[in-house]
C-alpha cells in the first residue's frame, strides 16, 4: 500500500470522509490543459462547423479574437462514461458483496415501519445496468457524483428523487485563434469489388493536432476516494469530440489544483492570463493563480498546489491501487447517500 504524501494528507484532511447529503463550502478547483494529439470535431450543429466563440485577445488586450470551443457538455460526456466503466470494472473485479458494506438500511425501514427488505440481487443488477441517460441507478459512485434523476431503471428503490451533480464542467477556450486551428477534410469510401475510391462523401471541419484548451474541472464537497477517482478519470480519459471513432484523441495534462470554499477562477480566465504570458506551464499557472488567490472571498481556506509538489501529488494519486477496501468505500458511501435520499420520501 501506498505511503500518503504530505501533501496528500493535507488535501484528504480538508475533504469529507463519507459523501455529505448536504454540500459542504469545500470546493477543489482541477485546473487541466487539454491537448489535441489528432485531428478532432468539436461541434454541436449538423452544420459539421466548429462552435466558435469571440473573446479578447488576453486578459489586458481587448482586441477581439475568435477562438475554437470545446463544450462543456463535451468534456463531461466521455469522462462521465469512463468514470462509469472504471467503477463496475473495479466492482467485478473484487466481487463486491453488497449485504456486508455496513450501509444504514435502517433508516428506510423505520420510515416504512420495517416493510422494506433490500433485494440485494436486484440492487447489483441496476448498477451493473446504470447508464446515460435513460437507466441510472441512483445507487452507484458515479450516480452520486455526476448527477442522476430517477429513470425507468428503479432498482430496489421507491420514490422519486434526483442526485445534484458535484461535478462541474465550463467549456474551455482554446489559446490558439480559430484561423490556426480549422481545417477542412474529405472523406470517401472505398469500393470492396474495385478497390477504388469515387467521389468525396462529405466535408468535416477539424482542430488540427496539438491544439490547446485550458479547462477547469470543479469538484464539491468531495471525498478523498472521489477526487483520487476523477484524476485518474482525467489522465485516463482519451477520446473527445464527434467522430471518435477515427478521431478525437486529446491528452489532458493537470497544471494545478485549489482547494478551498470558493472557485477563484474560470476557464475562460485561465485561458486569457496564459494568451497574456504567451507561456503554457506549471509555473505559469503558479504565477496565475498566486494572483487570484488575492482576491478570494476566503483566502484563509485556500491551499494552492502547484509546480514541483503538484508533479508529486499527481505522480501519488496516478500509482494508488484501486484495491478492494477502496471499492467497498466508494459504494458504501454511494449507497448511504441514496438510502438517506430515499428514506425523505413519502
Amino acid at each position: 500500500m501506498n505511503k500518503m504524501s504530505e501533501t496528500a494528507q493535507k488535501i484528504k484532511s480538508r475533504l469529507p470522509e463519507t459523501v455529505p447529503f448536504y454540500r459542504t463550502p469545500v470546493t477543489v478547483q482541477i485546473l487541466l490543459l487539454r491537448q489535441t494529439h489528432d485531428y478532432a470535431v468539436f461541434r454541436t450543429e449538423e452544420t459539421r462547423e466548429l462552435n466558435i466563440a469571440v473573446t479578447p485577445a488576453s486578459i489586458s488586450d481587448s482586441t477581439q479574437v475568435t477562438r475554437v470551443v470545446f463544450l462543456a457538455s463535451k468534456q463531461k460526456a466521455p469522462e462521465s462514461r469512463e468514470f462509469a466503466a472504471t467503477i463496475k470494472h473495479y466492482f467485478n473485479l473484487h466481487r463486491i458483496d453488497l449485504t456486508t458494506l455496513n450501509v444504514n438500511w435502517n433508516l428506510i425501514k423505520e420510515k416504512k415501519k420495517g416493510k422494506f427488505q433490500v433485494d440485494f440481487n436486484q440492487l447489483r443488477t441496476s448498477i451493473l445496468e446504470c447508464e446515460l441517460k435513460d437507466r441510472l441507478c441512483r445507487a452507484c459512485p458515479r450516480c452520486s457524483l455526476f448527477g442522476a434523476v430517477e429513470t425507468g431503471n428503479k432498482g430496489i428503490w421507491e420514490n422519486r428523487w434526483n442526485i445534484k451533480h458535484r461535478i462541474e464542467y465550463s467549456s474551455a477556450f482554446s489559446l490558439e485563434p480559430y484561423e490556426e486551428l480549422s481545417e477542412n477534410l474529405t472523406f470517401n469510401a472505398v469500393a470492396e469489388s474495385t478497390q477504388s475510391t469515387g467521389q468525396a462523401l462529405n466535408v468535416t471541419e477539424n482542430v488540427v493536432p496539438l491544439a490547446n484548451f485550458p479547462s477547469i474541472v470543479t469538484l464539491v464537497s468531495p471525498t478523498w476516494e472521489e477526487l483520487v477517482l476523477v484524476i485518474k478519470n482525467l489522465l485516463k480519459c482519451k477520446s473527445y469530440g464527434a467522430e471518435s471513432r477515427t478521431k478525437g484523441d486529446t491528452v489532458n495534462y493537470i497544471m494545478g489544483l485549489v482547494v478551498g470554499n470558493e472557485e477563484i477562477i474560470t476557464s475562460l480566465e485561465y485561458t486569457l492570463e496564459l494568451s497574456e504570458k504567451k507561456s503554457v506551464n506549471l509555473e505559469t499557472t503558479k504565477q496565475i493563480l498566486e494572483n487570484y488567490s488575492k482576491y478570494a472571498a476566503f483566502p484563509d481556506a485556500l491551499q494552492l498546489i502547484t509546480g514541483n509538489e503538484l508533479e508529486k501529488f499527481v505522480d501519488h494519486v496516478s500509482s494508488l491501487q484501486i484495491d478492494k477496501q477502496f471499492v467497498e468505500k466508494v459504494f458504501r458511501d454511494s449507497l448511504n447517500f441514496a438510502v438517506h435520499a430515499e428514506s425523505l420520501g413519502d
